[in-house]
Parts: C-alpha cells; sequence; structure tokens
C-alpha cells in the first residue's frame, strides 16, 4: 500500500487497518514463486469520511494599507472532501466558499485584524487557531489574477503580468495554489503538475517591492476529465400506497465524491437476496433496471417485486473516462395483504360463544409472527389478536352465524370465506308478563306472545295462576282473611290464548307464563299480571253455627256466605223479626224464657245480589244445648260435565242396555232345540227362609218395596194377606220373599199381579222345614195357586196373587 508491504502470506484477502478516513491509498499486489515475482495494476481506494481534524492557523499576508490577503491549508486530516470554508475577522464572517484564500479589502491602515478559518465537509468542521495581522502602510496595486490553462488531467499552465501599479521595483513573484506557494521567481509563468483529476484550483500571483507586496485575485482552472472515483450506495426507500401496501421501491443516488469528469450516465441494478436457515445469504444475478441522468428510479414492476422480500441494488456512474459502481445496498420491501387465507375451524360451541381456530394463509406477505387475526361474525369484527385460536362471545342461543376469519399485515387484510355455525340452545328471555280480557266473574282469557328470544324450538307454555292478597275490596277490615295460594298450572300447550274458567267471582287472581324449549329446564318466566274477577250473586254455603251463652243465642255466619262481591249488609232474622244489621258475621240474641225455641234466618245483601240461609232452629233441649240446623241445599258445584249425574247416567243406561241385549243374544242362541208353544220356564226353587233377614213384600200395583215404614193397619185387616205381613213384619219381624216367579211381564196388569210372601212363625229355630212342612204355604195359601182377598179398601185396588211353588210338567200342557 502505497508502497509499503502491509501483508505477506497466501491468503486472498485483507483489511488494511488503521487508515486515514477518505485519504487515497494505491494498492499493488505481488505474486511471487520459485522463479520471481509480478506487479498487479495499482488500484486506488479510500475509507468513508469523517469529521475533519487539525486546522493549522491560516498564512495572513498584508496586501496593502488596506488589505490582507488570508491563506489556508487543508486541515492536516480533511477526512473527506472539504465542501467550504469560513473565514472570520473579529468572530464576523467575511468570507464562505471551497477556496483556501481570501483577500480582505477596506481595511484600515495600520490595524490589527485577527483571523479565524473553518473547515467544514459532509461530516463536520473544525477551526484554526486565531491569527493576527496589521495592514501595511502601503503596497504595490493593479496585479491581475494569473491566467491558468488546463494542459492535462494533472497539470495546470499558469502565467500573470506585472502590476499595473507596481509602486516600486518588483523583485519577485511568488504563485500560490489554494493557499500553497508552488512557485517564487522573477518569471511570468510557471506549469503546476501533479494536479487531481477533474479538480478545480485556485490560483494567485503575489508580487513584492521594497515597500510590500500586492496580491492578485484568485483565478480557477478545472484540470481534464479521469475516471470517476467514491460512488456511493443508492439511497433505498420502500414504497406503499394509502393502506400501506407494498407498490415498490424507490432508489435515490448522488454522484462520485471524485466524479473526475462530468457523468454522462447511470446505471441502476438489483438483484434478491435469498437466506437459508443458517442464516448465509445467496444472490440472483443482477439486473438492469435504469440508464439515465437522473439521480432517482422508482421501481414498480409488481410482477417480479415481491412484497416483504430483501433485495439489493447499485448504481454505476459513467464519465468520458471510466465508470464506477457503488456497493451493493440492501432493502426489505413493505408488506401487503396475506394471500390464501383459509375459513376458520371450529373447535367448540357454547349458547353464547364459539371457539375457533385459525389457519395461516398460504402466503402472508409478512413476517408470520407479525400477523394479526381479526374474528368476523356477521360482518361485524368481534375479536384481535395474534393468536391462533380465539373466544367469540355474547353470542345468541341458538342462532346461526356466519364466521370469517381476517387476516392483516400492516399493509392490509385479506378475509376467508365464511364458517356456518349454530350456537347451543337456552332458556328462552324477553318473554312478556300474560295480558288479561275478557273477564267475568267466573272467567277470564289470558293472552301472551311468544318470547322475543326462544333460543330454541317452543315445545308448550304453561300458564299459572295464583290467589293474591290482599283481597278486593269490603267495608269491613280483611287482614288476615286472605292467604295466597297456588301457584297452580292450569293449562300446557303451544297456544297463545286460554279461556281460564271455574273462577271465584270478586277475587284477585295472578297470571303467570313460562315457555320451554327443548333444552331441560328451559324456562323464561316473567312477572305476574294481576286482576280481578268481576263481581256476581252471594251465595249461601253452610249453615250458621249456633251456641248458649246463659240466655243469650251467639248466631255465627261467618262460612255461611260466599260475597262474590261487595257487600253491603249482613241481616239477622229471629222469629223473622230483625235483630241485626250491619257488617259482622255474628250477633247475639236474648232469649226471653230458657226453654224459649228460637228460628233464625241470615241474609247477605251485596251489590249484585241476595242470599239467605234457611231457616235455622234453635232448640234448647237438643243434645248439648246445640241448635238444630233444618236441613239445607247443599251448594251447587260446578263440576265437569263428565262428572256430572246425568251423564253418568246415562252412561250407565247405555253400558246396561249394551249388557242385556248381549244376555238376550246369548240366550237366544244358546239351546237348539225348538220349545213346546204352550211350555213355560219352570218356576225357581222356593228360598229357604234364614234367620235375622229384613222383611219386605212387593207391591204389585207399583212394583216398589214395601217395608217397615207401611202404616200399621187396624186387627181387623189381619186376614188379608197384606195386613197379616204387616202384622207379621211389625211385631214378629218376620222375613219376606219375592216369588221368584214374579216378572215384570205380569206387573204390567193390576189383575193378574202376584206376590209371593212367606210367614213363618218358626223362623226363630235354627231347623229349616221342607216345602211340605213349611205353615206358609199350608196355612195360608189356597191349593188352587190363587186367591182373591176379601180386603175391601186395599184388596180393590191392590190385588194381590199368591202362588205356591210347582213342579214344570214337560209332559203336558198343564
Amino acid at each position: 500500500m502505497d508502497g509499503v508491504v502491509i501483508y505477506s502470506g497466501l491468503q486472498l484477502r485483507h483489511v488494511a487497518e488503521n487508515l486515514v478516513s477518505y485519504r487515497e491509498y494505491r494498492f499493488v499486489i505481488t505474486a511471487c514463486t520459485g522463479g520471481g515475482c509480478t506487479d498487479s495494476a495499482s488500484v486506488v481506494g479510500r475509507p468513508s469520511e469523517d469529521v475533519p481534524r487539525i486546522m493549522r492557523a491560516p498564512t495572513l499576508n498584508v496586501l496593502s494599507s488596506n488589505a490582507i490577503e488570508i491563506r489556508w491549508q487543508e486541515p492536516d486530516q480533511p477526512n473527506g472532501v472539504i465542501t467550504a470554508y469560513e473565514l472570520r475577522r473579529d468572530s464576523k464572517l467575511v468570507y464562505s466558499g471551497p477556496s483556501t484564500s481570501y483577500s480582505d479589502y477596506g481595511l484600515l491602515p495600520g490595524v490589527e485584524y485577527a483571523y479565524v478559518v473553518t473547515a467544514i465537509n459532509n461530516q463536520g468542521s473544525v477551526s484554526s487557531p486565531e491569527v493576527k495581522a496589521t495592514t501595511y502602510s502601503s503596497s504595490p496595486e493593479g496585479l491581475l489574477p494569473p491566467v491558468l490553462t488546463p494542459e492535462s488531467s494533472s497539470e495546470i499552465q499558469a502565467t500573470w503580468q506585472a502590476p499595473a501599479q507596481p509602486n516600486g521595483n518588483i523583485y519577485n513573484y511568488t504563485l500560490y495554489k489554494d493557499d500553497e506557494v508552488v512557485y517564487s521567481g522573477t518569471q511570468f509563468s510557471f506549469k503546476v503538475t501533479g494536479l487531481q483529476y477533474w479538480t478545480t484550483y485556485s490560483f494567485r500571483i503575489q508580487s513584492c517591492t521594497n515597500s510590500g507586496c500586492a496580491t492578485s485575485t484568485a483565478s480557477r482552472a478545472r484540470t481534464l476529465e479521469g475516471p470517476p472515483l467514491g460512488q456511493n450506495p443508492p439511497t433505498m426507500l420502500p414504497l406503499a400506497d394509502g393502506s400501506g401496501k407494498h407498490v415498490g421501491v424507490r432508489a435515490e443516488w448522488l454522484p462520485p465524491s471524485r466524479p473526475n469528469g462530468v457523468i454522462t450516465m447511470y446505471a441502476l441494478y438489483r438483484r434478491t437476496v435469498t437466506r437459508d436457515e443458517a442464516g448465509r445469504s445467496s444472490y440472483g444475478a443482477p439486473v438492469l433496471l435504469y440508464n439515465g441522468t437522473a439521480l432517482l428510479y422508482e421501481d414498480r414492476d409488481l410482477s417480479a417485486l415481491l412484497a416483504y422480500t430483501e433485495y439489493q441494488y447499485m448504481v454505476t456512474a459513467f464519465n468520458s473516462a471510466d465508470r464506477v459502481s457503488s456497493m451493493w445496498q440492501t432493502v426489505t420491501t413493505f408488506e401487503a395483504p396475506p394471500e390464501g387465507v383459509p375459513p376458520p375451524r371450529v373447535q367448540d360451541v357454547t349458547a353464547t360463544s364459539v371457539r375457533v381456530e385459525i389457519l395461516k394463509p398460504s402466503k402472508p406477505n409478512a413476517l408470520v409472527n407479525s400477523l394479526s387475526y381479526n374474528v368476523i361474525v356477521d360482518d361485524t369484527v368481534v375479536t384481535r389478536s395474534t393468536f391462533l385460536v380465539q373466544e367469540v362471545t355474547g353470542l345468541q342461543p341458538y342462532t346461526t352465524y356466519a364466521i370469517r376469519v381476517e387476516a392483516c399485515t400492516s399493509a392490509g387484510c385479506t378475509t376467508s370465506n365464511a364458517t356456518y355455525v349454530r350456537t347451543l340452545q337456552a332458556p328462552p328471555t324477553g318473554l312478556a308478563p300474560p295480558t288479561v280480557s275478557s273477564i267475568t266473574n267466573r272467567s277470564c282469557v289470558v293472552t301472551w306472545a311468544p318470547p322475543t328470544y326462544p333460543n330454541g324450538i317452543l315445545v308448550r307454555f304453561e300458564l299459572s295462576y295464583r290467589l293474591s292478597c290482599p283481597p278486593p275490596y269490603q267495608p269491613f277490615n280483611t287482614s288476615g282473611l286472605c292467604q295466597a295460594q297456588g301457584p297452580y298450572t292450569i293449562y300446557s300447550g303451544l297456544e297463545l290464548q286460554y279461556t281460564v274458567p271455574n273462577l271465584q267471582p270478586y277475587t284477585n287472581y295472578e297470571f303467570q307464563v313460562n315457555a320451554f324449549n327443548e333444552l331441560p329446564g328451559g324456562v323464561a318466566n316473567p312477572g305476574w299480571t294481576r286482576m280481578t274477577t268481576l263481581a256476581g250473586v252471594p251465595e249461601y254455603s253452610t249453615p250458621p253455627r249456633l251456641s248458649k251463652q246463659g240466655t243469650t243465642v251467639v248466631v255465627d255466619w261467618s262460612d255461611s256466605f260466599q260475597l262474590n262481591g261487595e257487600l253491603l249488609t249482613y241481616t239477622l232474622l229471629a222469629d223473622d223479626r230483625k235483630t241485626y244489621t250491619g257488617f259482622e258475621t255474628s250477633a247475639a240474641v236474648e232469649r226471653q224464657t230458657k226453654e224459649q225455641i228460637i228460628q233464625f234466618k241470615v241474609r247477605c245483601t251485596t251489590k249484585m245480589g241476595v242470599a239467605e240461609t234457611p231457616v235455622i232452629v234453635f232448640d234448647p233441649s237438643s243434645a248439648d244445648n246445640v241448635g238444630t240446623v233444618a236441613p239445607s241445599v247443599a251448594p251447587q258445584i260446578q263440576l265437569p260435565f263428565y262428572q256430572e249425574v246425568w251423564f253418568i247416567a246415562v252412561i250407565a243406561l247405555v253400558a246396561l242396555l249394551l249388557l242385556m241385549t248381549g244376555i238376550a243374544c246369548c240366550l237366544r242362541y244358546s239351546g237348539t232345540r225348538t220349545p213346546y208353544v204352550r211350555e213355560r220356564m219352570p218356576l225357581q226353587p222356593r228360598q229357604k227362609k234364614y234367620g235375622n233377614q229384613i222383611g219386605y213384600c212387593v207391591d204389585p200395583y207399583d212394583g216398589s218395596i214395601i217395608t217397615n215404614d207401611i202404616p200399621q193397619r187396624s186387627p181387623s185387616q189381619t186376614g188379608s194377606v197384606r195386613g197379616r205381613a204387616q202384622k207379621y213384619m211389625l211385631d214378629d219381624h218376620e222375613e219376606g220373599f219375592v216369588n221368584p216367579a214374579y216378572s215384570t211381564a205380569s206387573m204390567r196388569s193390576r189383575s193378574n199381579s202376584f206376590v209371593d210372601v212367606s210367614f213363618d212363625k218358626t223362623s226363630k229355630s235354627s231347623k229349616y222345614l221342607d216345602d211340605d212342612d213349611d205353615p206358609m204355604w199350608d196355612g195360608h195359601v189356597h191349593d188352587s195357586g190363587l186367591g182373591q182377598f176379601d180386603d175391601d179398601d186395599y184388596a180393590s185396588s191392590h190385588p194381590v196373587s199368591v202362588t205356591k211353588e210347582q213342579t214344570v210338567f214337560t209332559d203336558t200342557h198343564l
């Protein structure tokens, strides 16, 4: 390097260290074998710029009594290209430019001035120490600057003339190149050599007499072109649109720091950078993107320039002498929206939430770990996260949702196709309380609407009611009289209306509707709706209670009425005289005597009508001195039609008819022999009499049973069969038997009625008699089997026949 050996060995690469910033070095490689050595061509290179250092004090030359020339040199360590110098006189800026000298005119003669020079490059500045000088009393004048002629890329010929006013004998001329003395003598020309390529230099000529010196102004000249040097890499800027999406790369560069001529063209190249898992880089072939004189270029070839990809760019500068290329500059393009975003997968579903799994895009167009994901439910973004599993909450039960995933980079987002999922069922919500209409004293119509959110498939509604307190207004204190009852379920189904029957008049009820779906236990029960049935006519229910306290009778009718409306008054009647009127439910009545029997009646009067109790008889001689109650009609209870007596009777009658028809059919077709036309059914065997049987006989007139309640006849009527039967039944408590031969057909004719009555005065014994020994048949029945009684007042209107058991004769017509 610059003639000094800095490395010796077999390596093919060496890093030169500890060099001066931006100083040009020349390198030559010598290859040696056993047969000798060979030098390569020299290569020039320089390190990067740095802040300049060590600026020496300028040189002050007093030109005249009113001018001082200030000259300075480049810093000992310029560490780059000095772009300008600043000269300050007594801290006042008097010059700024690239020249290394300045003639400060307009000064006062014989005055001391202080000067400081500051050198500036692209990295900073450095100032010289302060230097002072005093102007002369006089000096030469009218000295023209030298004439400069470039003769090569490193030589300039300078020529000059004597001053227009020498003001004395000129004994010396001094030529300055950028404040550097390059010649001193009496000649009028000098060739300056060893200059830089295509570099502008400033030259001054100074002429001196014995009284002083005069320095001309500077003249400048540039050497001819040479190979350009110092091309810096381009400045790279990724481009994006308004949404941050990658649209290209902008490359901008500066001319070479030493163009050494006129740059006629720049060429911009691009190559791709590929890094393996170990971090090693490989490069693609350079591609020429641009050649021209502009200092910038925008690479927008999106077919070749991918998003979030690393590229390198290089610029080459050309002049008429040669070219110079910069180092490769690396840039990474901006991100772009992902491509190939798959729909999400559903992992878990509840009534109000869904857990989804997000799959990575096939082309992220960004760093994979920097992607963010939005979960979109029915066109609304509900979650934002970088996680691949996200929970979506706040959903409605039993609702179908379209779930999409939006994968985002800094440049934009891409939305996937939808995945459809339906949440599970939940208890219904949004069920309004029912409404009550068509209110009567016994019924009402309850209507309700489906719940706002069924949260599933509704399977039924349940209507419940309860009795609520306090009761409707009454003119007496009702506290403690009302007890809340229920709730009771009175309807279950899918109808939205139900007519509630069997309500009590003038009563407060509350209704509630519950909605059920397929979810077990699912219910939405709103508040209760309260209503009051209309008033009705009061009803009598139970007799009043009577009690005795000395000569006072207390009548208590607290449980005797169902008011069914607003009470007007209670009235107590004792022997049809009003003894009390008011709202109390009991009253005391004084008896005149202890044996007095009083008949009471209580009347209840409401706004809708009147109800009365039956007559209640107070008899002090009754058991426990408690009054007797006259029979009263039991309150009617409204029952379903299938529990009514008429309905049960009709069903029983129909069943009996069907049974009789079946028995008749069976009897009709049970035998095969045709009976003889005069043949009749045999008489049933005679029933034996048993002890302690209830006596009775059958009235042949109307078929009724004659029991002990039959009025007693006089002894003169004992001759008749009925009289004897009554006598036996009433006095001797004997039994009566219905003759088995008695039939309903024989009852249709009063004259042909038959009664079989048996009297056995020996029935109290444990001995059973045969038919021949039975005194009933022997003592009271004619042998002919038929007899007409002589009872004038009974037999005349109630003919009775008595028959003795007969035997069926199958071989005769008898």
